[in-house]
């Protein structure tokens, strides 16, 4: 007898850890800048520049960027504004891990505490939260088929497993030169640049993967007519990013998330010599995986009515994906200044940072909730405090539908800020609007036996021997027309033939069982 061999491809998970570390240090005013009497407004974020598995541990290479604003002491310019950006070099134990392996990470700012020391110095004590995924595929030889033994001897089932693909990182870079608008200012000093991707189109296919989309470019900065007036513009800027991927096709999945890696900006004058040109550089970074579903038909049992049959078979585990879904969530609110706020005249800008206190699966349900950090910085009616930086907290909570999910499945969520919007009610009420992004992917962690090798040898005749003539045989709770023709060493015809049976057999049911080996 020839076995037929069949190659499949299994992801099997090796580990999840979860570390955090410290990143902490001193910032220093700049020499050409004056004193701080008071911090102002603050903002952190963590930029991840390679990852690479290592034997039984992960190295996280990145940064972090700090911007700061802060009040001048007994300066005419009220506000100034500091960028600072902080290299990360860090190591976290994964048993089991290794370099060929595909690796998830997810970091995050779990908080971040300022202190000034002077009115020259600042330190800064930031915990970073870490959590690694780490899966290796795994390669299994399998029997599909056994040549001379009749179809109706080999029992089939179907596999259907989720293969990753790709898994890897890599950018594109979008340039170009924005006009400052007409009725603004020139510009003296760019302050900060924020930089939001508000829409994107992913699409995967003839060994590419296309990403469209657009930024939305916030820039803060003092005119050249008067250095204590704050002037914001706002740019939008399409993109368009190609990256070659030569296993993609179209029936696959492909997640791709986008974020600002690096930026820079420049003023730069326009024809008539007036700084009146943002010069734009900006890097955009793409995590990339792709996901193929692939089925099999695969061996699971096998008899022989000449032969006997040694089935061996190895247990595999393997990783598979029961759901994906992606979602928005609008979220409406008021915002009510506190009474000993002053006044505000004109918003300048509104950072928000989503965090997730909780989440987990209920049948076919995602439940998350947590919050988001709210900070509003605005010029305010006020001649002791013209800049003034008001921050808040609000609640959310979102479900999301992700069929076939139970709660003994792993899940992956993550929460994005896709848009803020806001308009001015009165002196000390702003409407916000936040639109909250979700995706989220249920994993089952699976087991499967699948035959691997299997040796024919003779029948023994004693056996044969003490077989009875005939049996009347009662089907039981879960008997099929082949595992009693298997157990009889009969086929399945020749069963239906002598109980003039069409169909399958219904618990209860008396069948004769003739003895048909001669020795």
């Amino acid at each position: 007898m020839d076995l037929v061999k069949d190659k499949i491809y299994l992801d099997k998970k090796i580990g999840t850890e979860s570390s955090q570390f410290l990143v902490e240090g001193d910032i220093i005013v700049p020499d050409i800048k004056p004193d701080m009497s008071s911090i102002l407004q603050t903002h952190a974020n963590i930029i991840t520049d390679k990852i690479e598995l290592l034997h039984d541990k992960l190295n996280f290479i990145g940064r972090l960027d700090l911007n700061l604003f802060y009040i001048a002491k007994d300066s005419d310019n009220p506000i100034f504004c500091i960028n600072n950006s902080i290299a990360i070099d860090e190591f976290i134990n994964i048993d089991g891990a290794d370099s060929e392996m595909f690796t998830d990470v997810k970091v995050s700012i779990n908080k971040i505490d300022y202190k000034m020391l002077n009115d020259r110095k600042i330190n800064f004590r930031a915990v970073i939260d870490i959590i690694a995924n780490v899966v290796q595929e795994s390669e299994y030889e399998i029997v599909s088929a056994i040549k001379n033994i009749p179809s109706s001897q080999l029992l089939k089932e179907n596999l259907t497993v989720n293969r990753l693909i790709e898994n890897r990182s890599d950018r594109f870079i979008v340039k170009d030169e924005l006009n400052i608008p007409s009725g603004k200012p020139n510009i003296r000093e760019i302050l900060q640049t924020d930089i939001d991707i508000v829409s994107r189109d992913i699409k995967s296919g003839n060994g590419k993967i296309t990403v469209n989309g657009e930024l939305l470019l916030k820039t803060l900065y003092k005119s050249d007519s008067n250095e204590n007036i704050i002037e914001i513009v706002e740019h939008e800027l399409p993109f368009n990013g190609v990256f070659d991927v030569p296993k993609a096709k179209d029936f696959m999945l492909a997640d791709v998330k986008l974020f600002v890696q690096d930026k820079y900006i420049h003023i730069k004058p326009n024809e008539d010599g007036e700084d009146r040109v943002l010069d734009t550089e900006i890097f955009i970074g793409a995590n990339i995986k792709i996901n193929s579903q692939e089925d099999f038909e695969i061996l699971s049992d096998a008899y022989c009515i000449d032969e006997k049959l040694e089935i061996i078979r190895e247990t595999v585990s393997y990783s598979n994906i029961i759901c994906r879904n992606k979602m928005q969530s609008p979220i409406k609110e008021i915002i009510q200044l506190d009474e000993n706020c002053p006044d505000i005249l004109q918003i300048l800008k509104i950072n928000a940072a989503v965090n997730i206190d909780d989440s987990h699966i209920i049948n076919d349900k995602a439940m998350v909730e947590g919050i988001i950090d709210i900070d509003i910085l605005y010029i305010a009616k006020s001649d002791e405090s013209p800049i003034y930086s008001y921050k808040t907290v609000l609640p959310y909570r979102q479900t999301l539908e992700v069929r076939g999910a139970l709660p003994e499945m792993e899940m992956n969520i993550d929460t994005t800020i896709e848009h803020i919007g806001f308009n001015m009610l009165s002196n000390d009420e702003i409407d916000l609007r936040i639109l909250l992004g979700f995706n989220a992917e249920v994993i089952k962690q699976q087991q499967s036996k699948i035959i691997t090798d299997i040796k024919f040898s003779e029948i023994d005749k004693e056996i044969l021997e003490n077989m009875p003539s005939m049996v009347v045989y009662i089907v039981q709770n879960g008997d099929r027309l082949w595992d009693i023709a298997k157990r009889y060493n009969m086929s399945i015809d020749e069963l239906k033939d002598v109980n003039e049976i069409e169909d399958d057999v219904l618990v209860g049911q008396k069948l004769l069982i003739l003895k048909n080996v001669t020795v």
